[in-house]
């Protein structure tokens, strides 16, 4: 595969505090046909600075800085591999007899005419400094439409082939990041402490799957649906009446599971939040990083296998005594009524007679918030006096670090750290068995300047 590229930019500047910048880029790029080899994509940016603009603002004492910037620019991004525009031909074994090598095709039929994706971005913010710079923030709001993206779209198996590789999905991405760092927060003698802290809010929308799709399923539960976040779950849940309350069988007790899976929630984080803190004192030095996410989902598969060996601690409930199922009820003359009286005719959830609780993938769907303190890092510099003395080390550090110190998450998520999935993309937000386990780091460094 060959990448040429051609770019350019132009900026026009007023007085250091009103600027312009204009840049174009194009791509020729082999792994499309001829036709589209040809990627073209602009983008304007700006700013102004009316801190330095209006009088008045120069010499206010509260008010240090104060920037206004805005941006506009689109992307191409080419997804696919070389080769990838026609089928070709692969070795197989054992095809079509025996141990007899042939040639097959992928079960994927390839589009000659596939377009690269591209992202249209458009962003605004504003950045203030207040007392003498102590304390910065900053807002920034954007939106992206994110057009044409290459997607498998499943099709009949009669043509030959289980997918095609389209331009199909269409969703946008648009939500707010904000910044606030004080430095120093705190300040006394040889005492230093300085906070930062940032909080985005992301939110997205499928505007368009394919002309007579209304859904795609990406992997691992997770769907690409119009109308909905990119991307979210489809599960299979227990059978419900109106006010949510499960159905079960009048003589069993057994839960009745509904045929037909229904959606919920996102399987990416809808808030993230950032803390960072340092505590300075006479070369002694301690930095906390943490941070929050949340307003999205898991499927933790891990639990299910654990219920089918009886070792999840669903698998304990009632100390594994009868009971009746929490917030049920059953068909009793035409109407749903309370359960408060049928048994499970067994001492379980069906786990091992019929595989009903283990296939009913909402019991295992949980809040994927959390809290967790990623790193702490405990620092001491060596007085330059002393070093001195060495005639040979200048500088001389020590430093004890922790990476994934704490976690803190819903009591409902007691089966793992909900960040690690068995896979990347967008397909994220299950966990299974199969995946490594989260580790914790726990080192030091030593670090000497000669």
């Amino acid at each position: 595969q060959r990448l040429i590229s051609g770019l350019g930019s132009v900026g026009i500047g007023y007085k250091n505090w009103a600027n312009i910048e204009f840049t174009a880029r194009n791509d020729w790029d082999s792994r499309l046909a001829k036709s589209l080899y040809s990627i073209f994509y602009p983008g304007v940016n700006g700013a102004l600075v009316l801190s330095d603009a209006i009088p008045a603002l120069k010499k206010n004492d509260i008010l240090s800085y104060l920037k206004l910037k805005g941006a506009y620019n689109i992307t191409g991004n080419v997804t696919i591999g070389a080769y990838r525009l026609e089928s070709t031909l692969s070795p197989a074994g054992s095809y079509p007899y025996g141990s007899v090598a042939s040639y097959t095709v992928s079960n994927t039929i390839l589009n000659p005419l596939i377009e690269p994706e591209t992202v249209e971005s458009f962003e605004t913010g504003v950045e203030m400094n207040f007392w003498n710079n102590r304390i910065s923030a900053e807002a920034t709001y954007y939106h992206q439409n994110n057009n044409r993206q290459v997607v498998n779209v499943n099709i009949s198996q009669s043509t030959g082939f289980t997918a095609a590789n389209l331009n199909a999905a269409r969703f946008n991405n648009k939500g707010f990041e904000f910044d606030l760092r004080l430095t120093p927060a705190l300040k006394f003698g040889k005492f230093n402490w300085n906070i930062s802290g940032n909080l985005s809010i992301n939110d997205s929308k499928v505007l368009e799957i394919y002309p007579g799709l209304d859904e795609l399923p990406i992997g691992n539960n997770t769907y690409a649906i119009k109308g909905y976040p990119a991307f979210v779950f489809k599960l299979t849940d227990w059978l419900r009446d109106e006010q949510g309350r499960v159905i079960v069988d009048p003589i069993s007790g057994y839960p009745k599971q509904n045929p037909t899976p229904g959606i919920f929630g996102r399987n990416a984080p809808k808030y993230i939040a950032g803390f960072n803190t340092d505590f300075n004192y006479a070369g002694l030095s301690l930095k906390l990083v943490a941070e929050y996410r949340s307003g999205n989902y898991i499927y933790n598969s891990v639990g299910a296998s654990y219920a089918f060996a009886g070792i999840d601690r669903l698998s304990g409930t009632n100390g594994r005594q009868r009971f009746v199922v929490p917030n049920s009820v059953y068909l009793q003359d035409g109407k749903y009524v309370q359960n408060k009286d049928v048994v499970l005719i067994n001492n379980q959830y069906d786990f091992l007679q019929a595989d009903n609780f283990t296939t009913t993938r909402t019991n295992y769907y949980t809040s994927a918030a959390f809290w967790k303190l990623r790193e702490v890092v405990l620092s001491y510099e060596f007085p330059a006096t002393l070093m001195a003395k060495t005639k040979a080390i200048k500088k001389a550090s020590v430093s004890l670090i922790a990476r994934n110190v704490l976690m803190l998450r819903p009591e409902t998520n007691w089966w793992t750290d909900p960040e690690f999935s068995n896979t990347t993309g967008n397909s994220i937000g299950t966990s299974t068995i199969s995946q490594s386990p989260p580790t914790r780091l726990l080192g030091f460094t030593v670090n000497l300047t000669f």
